[in-house]
């Protein structure tokens, strides 16, 4: 926690306008709470809406640092994973990032809806993904049925499990 906190990485990565500040929170947060520091943990949690969400994530629910890479569709939904993460820590500590939305509209939900037509295959991917399309969507699709057990939510289990309500995996279950 420490070094995380103090190093020369860290404290970059803590700064960063990405999925690298996503995921330091997402750490940090975790192991606050291993140690049972709560209170500290909340209120990083807290500082996700305006230092993350309302930075990372657009009303629209685009995530424009993740769509400007080369591989836009991972990286949107390697970064929607963090903040789905963080969400159920928060949820555990009755901080509500699932239901927070901005002043602007962003949101974490927004965040899901914006991807969901590439998801469902409503719409084609118009953005970079020099690397395989198909196991971008494959990503994607277990992220909506990570979140759908996660916050029960039976619409975004359907897309992540195509119907198929069974245990996508041992932690998560959507029925």
């Amino acid at each position: 926690m420490h070094w995380l906190q103090t190093s020369k990485n860290g404290v970059f990565e803590k700064n960063t306008k990405n999925n690298h500040a996503v995921y330091y929170d997402m750490q940090v947060v975790s192991i606050l709470m291993f140690l049972n520091r709560n209170e500290e943990a909340k209120k990083i949690l807290e500082e996700v809406k305006t230092k993350r969400v309302a930075t990372q994530i657009a009303p629209d629910g685009k995530q424009p640092h993740e769509l400007a890479r080369t591989k836009a569709l991972s990286y949107s939904t390697m970064n929607l994973k963090g903040f789905t993460q963080l969400a159920f820590l928060g949820k555990k500590l009755e901080v509500d990032l699932w239901g927070y939305e901005e002043k602007n509209g962003a949101s974490i939900v927004k965040a899901y809806e914006f991807l969901k037509p590439f998801a469902i295959g409503e719409k084609e991917w118009e953005y970079p993904q020099i690397t395989s399309l198909d196991k971008a969507k494959k990503s994607l699709k277990q992220l909506f049925a990570k979140a759908g057990a996660q916050f029960n939510n039976k619409e975004y289990c359907k897309i992540g499990t195509n119907g198929n309500t069974k245990a996508t995996s041992l932690l998560f279950y959507c029925n």
